[in-house]
């Protein structure tokens, strides 16, 4: 999940600015997206182990199949 947010920071690549206000609204979005990403990738893998553990093993093997 690591490689992914970092892949998706990726492309929110700004060239640097002398504005220090455009900085700081960029950090504040940046650590915005991340708190979003983690609780979205918090929320999958939560739900992801309550499927294994109750054996509703037919959604786990579905959502592995899209997801791969």
């Amino acid at each position: 999940f690591v490689y992914m947010v970092d892949y998706i920071d990726g492309f929110s690549y700004v060239e640097p600015s002398s504005h220090l206000w455009d900085e700081a609204y960029l950090i504040m979005v940046d650590d915005f997206s991340d708190m979003f990403l983690d609780s979205v990738g918090q929320y999958f893998i939560e739900y992801f182990s309550i499927d294994v553990h109750e054996g509703y093993w037919s959604i786990v093997l579905f959502l592995s199949h899209i997801f791969v």
